[in-house]
């Protein structure tokens, strides 16, 4: 074998010895990389969901002066009742009907168990109530009929 022939296989050599070496290299770091997760303590944590969440509440419409009932905890899929009405400022003139996600949708009666999966805002719902003896007052039929001796219905007299 001829001396270039001899040094251009060491080169070659050389030059297979280096690749090899990055490329084991470029392995050991990828090995090292994929078993830690990069914090100090070597823990493999992944970043979890929220798992308390807040529900509010907001009286809607009512313009008294009443303190609105605290906010709720709960975690996530965990259970929590409405407030009740007894546990709301009175209105006068006003009934409380329930409760309402976001003040849209269903409503909920006071002391309904939800589940929480999210921070939520309940709105309470009001109806105007009327006193007996006014004139909005509602009457049953029959005694409408016993009063005044006759009920209208669609526009014809009934006696």
């Amino acid at each position: 074998m001829s001396e270039i022939h001899y040094k251009e296989r060491q080169k070659d050599e050389k030059r297979f010895m280096f690749i090899a070496c990055v490329l084991l290299m470029t392995l050991l770091c990828a090995c090292i990389f994929a078993a830690c997760d990069g914090t100090p303590d070597g823990k493999n944590e992944q970043p979890e969901d929220p798992t308390v969440f807040t529900v509010t509440f907001d009286l809607g419409d009512y313009d008294g002066e009443g303190k609105v009932p605290d906010p709720a905890t709960a975690e996530k899929d965990g259970k929590l009742s409405l407030p009740t009405e007894d546990k709301l400022p009175a209105w006068e003139g006003h009934t409380f009907e329930g409760w309402k996600l976001g003040g849209e949708g269903d409503l909920l009666a006071g002391g309904a168990e939800i589940t929480v999966t999210a921070d939520a805002k309940y709105v309470a719902e009001w109806k105007r109530a009327y006193e007996k003896g006014s004139i909005y007052e509602v009457v049953p039929e029959e005694e409408l009929k016993h009063i005044i001796g006759y009920v209208y219905t669609m526009g014809k007299k009934e006696g």
